[in-house]
């Protein structure tokens, strides 16, 4: 017992003593906390890496998709060209001609088969293929093969087979869909693919150094990629298709644990260091406690300050992430170029501060700078035109496709700016910028334009803002190229129109004032023959005044059509009286009506009446070589109905017209307005459109 008082006495009187077991303590206690900062870290640095890879499996996701649906389509073509070429003549007479256009419209289509009652026929091209003629894929041994030909009768849905053997040899994708002809079964359709240009359509046969790529079917067969992938605890994103699914998966290369361990050893090993030095200060504290307090209570602070940083740096990269979603989805909300050009370069202020930015588009060996906002005079920089073939920033960023960065122009011996140009633009030398950013606008692996950004300040952007910026200007180009094609679509409507009005007037208003012209010159012959017998001039001047009459009731119609702004003013029921009239003097059909009083109902429903009146008559003169029409509009208990009937041949309104969009259109206008549309016709028989809305 008094040993053991002894040596506890000696422990206390040893302050050095005392000092290596409270730093053991301490460290033991740290070295926990190490260990579950680890831990918590790890599961932070993989999830953001599932995130990231989660996004990226999205987009290449969405790009198979569409090439799969693509390729659908094709076979909804054929399955569409057997039932109209079969219904009015034999299919295999114009399917070369047929096949051959579709084989060349898509990379990738190794045949395309015709098999009535279900033996191939004809397939295109034949060289190649010839052992697959006469083939039954209903009686193949494989299960896979003939199961899926069962299912594709029996659902009347495209089935997608494989990767499967094929009998021309070679393995490829198989889309089957059955043929029925007013009920009943005339065989099948099929077009075999190869798997490798839908899959470079997603760009996953150049497989990145980042991730690593697998796909599935529904049946768990791995149909590209290795299986590993799939045991790795991969992100997975779904292909639905009309009867199964594939699975897409995404893992890092060399695995989860490699993807983080670089940014989990630093942490650690900061971690650590900050354990060596808690457990350092933890002796020196105990040792010379007196002394080192403050330099304990500076440390905590200098940690504390470390965390706050680090929490910092977390919340601005969210609040990044989302400003630059919400600025894509701004940009995405007009397809009106002039305007948009201003909205991407007001926006970009969101993404990151700039003092100027200019958007420029590639016309043949030169930029052309459409919009710019910054310290100079916006009219002296738009329309500028940069020479591509001079050495340059941009002629780096456009041979490049990728983000150019120059810390300080003051210093660059090669300057990307418009320091070259005539004497006459000398004084647009954009001479407060310092810091410069070059970023390619890409649009399907095509270069559209530059986004020019700068700085006042030297070496301002950094490599985050080249990321940030570049996910910007991907959404850029792509809202740029949509107005582009919707701007195109627009001039291409407006010249259908006017060929339309044009020709319109030539076939009516043009032939009535040739009329009236040769009528004034009978008038005039016979006015000299006959100067003494007015009543002569009688016939050739009602003859005058009846073309003059029709000229006048053709052009009205013709305005009408233009702009039905009488649908306001006089109502739905004196739009469709004029309609009707127009239509009989225009082409000569007997038409009937039968009105109610003017409806109480809003003017954007009256709107959707008319036009679908008026997309029903189109079709009728168009397509029904009807002689009489009918037109009434009348109170069915708590709907208004409007119905449009003749006498013509009649149609199929169960088939499908590709091409022709007017009985969709005419769904979509009333379904708007909860309406409905019902269509009474069959080939040979009279047509009756009824149109329904809700009172």
């Amino acid at each position: 017992m008094s040993n053991y008082s002894e040596r506890l006495g000696q422990i206390r009187e040893d302050p050095k003593l005392i000092a290596r077991l409270g730093a053991l303590l301490v460290l033991a206690i740290s070295m926990l906390l190490w260990w579950q900062a680890g831990k918590w870290y790890a599961a932070r640095l993989l999830t953001e890496k599932r995130i990231e890879i989660r996004e990226d499996v999205s987009l290449r996701g969405n790009a198979l998709s569409a090439a799969i649906n693509r390729r659908f389509a094709l076979v909804d073509g054929l399955h569409a060209f057997v039932q109209a070429v079969a219904a009015s003549g034999d299919p295999m007479a114009h399917f070369d001609t047929f096949a051959s256009e579709l084989h060349a419209s898509t990379p990738g289509i190794r045949s395309i088969a015709l098999a009535p009652g279900g033996v191939v026929q004809l397939i295109y091209p034949l060289e190649g293929n010839e052992a697959v003629i006469g083939y039954n894929p209903a009686e193949d041994a494989r299960p896979i093969v003939h199961g899926d030909v069962e299912r594709a009768i029996e659902s009347r849905e495209i089935i997608l087979s494989g990767p499967v053997e094929l009998i021309q040899g070679g393995v490829g994708l198989i889309a089957r869909q059955a043929v029925f002809l007013e009920g009943s079964y005339w065989g099948l359709v099929n077009i075999v693919f190869d798997l490798p240009p839908i899959l470079s359509r997603a760009d996953l046969d150049s497989q990145s150094n980042e991730f690593q790529y697998a796909l599935r079917d529904s049946f768990g067969n791995i149909m590209w990629g290795r299986k590993s992938i799939f045991e790795s605890d991969p992100v997975v994103d779904r292909i639905e298709l009309p009867e199964n699914f594939w699975d897409l998966a995404a893992v890092p290369q060399g695995g989860w644990d490699r993807a983080i361990r670089r940014e989990l050893i630093i942490f650690q090993t900061a971690a650590f260091i900050i354990v060596a030095l808690i457990t350092t200060l933890t002796y020196l504290t105990i040792s010379h406690q007196s002394r080192l307090t403050l330099a304990v209570e500076a440390r905590t602070h200098e940690i504390a300050q470390s965390k706050l940083l680090l929490e910092s740096r977390v919340e601005e990269r969210t609040k990044e992430l989302s400003a630059l979603l919400e600025v894509a989805q701004t940009v995405g909300s007009t397809l009106e170029i002039k305007p948009l050009l201003g909205l991407i370069i007001s926006q970009l202020k969101r993404v990151i501060a700039y003092s100027g930015a200019a958007i420029a588009t590639i016309e043949g060996d030169n930029l052309v700078i459409l919009d710019y906002q910054g310290p100079e005079p916006r009219e002296k920089v738009v329309g500028l035109r940069l020479p591509l073939d001079q050495p340059s920033g941009y002629q780096e960023v456009f041979h490049s496709h990728e983000i150019v960065i120059y810390a300080d122009l003051w210093h660059q011996t090669l300057r990307p700016m418009e320091a070259d140009l005539d004497e006459r633009d000398s004084s647009i030398h954009f001479r407060y910028a310092r810091s410069w950013m070059g970023v390619p606008l890409i649009v399907k692996g095509n270069m559209i334009g530059i986004l020019r950004i700068d700085h006042v300040r030297p070496d301002y952007f950094s490599e985050q803002d080249a990321k940030l910026v570049q996910a910007f200007a991907n959404q850029a180009a792509v809202a740029i190229e949509n107005a582009r094609l919707y701007e195109q679509a627009q001039i291409l409507a407006s010249l259908k129109e006017r060929h339309r009005l044009a020709r319109d007037l030539h076939d009516s208003v043009s032939q009535a004032l040739y009329g009236i012209n040769l009528g004034v010159q009978t008038a005039r012959t016979l006015l000299e023959r006959y100067p003494d017998n007015p009543e002569a001039l009688q016939e050739p001047l009602d003859y005058l005044i009846s073309l003059s009459d029709a000229a006048l009731t053709e052009m009205r119609a013709l305005i009408f059509e233009l702009r039905p702004e009488t649908l306001e003013k006089e109502g739905l029921v004196a739009v469709l009286t004029k309609q009707a009239k127009a239509i009989q003097t225009r082409h000569k059909i007997d038409v009937s009506t039968s009105f109610i009083e003017e409806p109480m109902i809003s003017i954007e429903a009256k709107e959707a009446l008319y036009r679908v009146a008026q997309e029903a008559i189109n079709n009728t003169i168009k397509h029904a070589h009807a002689t009489e029409l009918g037109i009434s509009l009348e109170i069915d208990e708590d709907w208004l109905v409007l119905e449009v009937r003749d006498n013509g041949r009649g149609f199929n309104p169960e088939v499908e017209y590709p091409g022709h969009f007017g009985l969709i259109s005419m769904r979509e206008r009333l379904e708007h307005y909860s309406g409905r549309l019902e269509i009474t016709s069959a080939q040979g028989q009279n047509t009756l459109i009824r149109a329904s809305l809700p009172v």
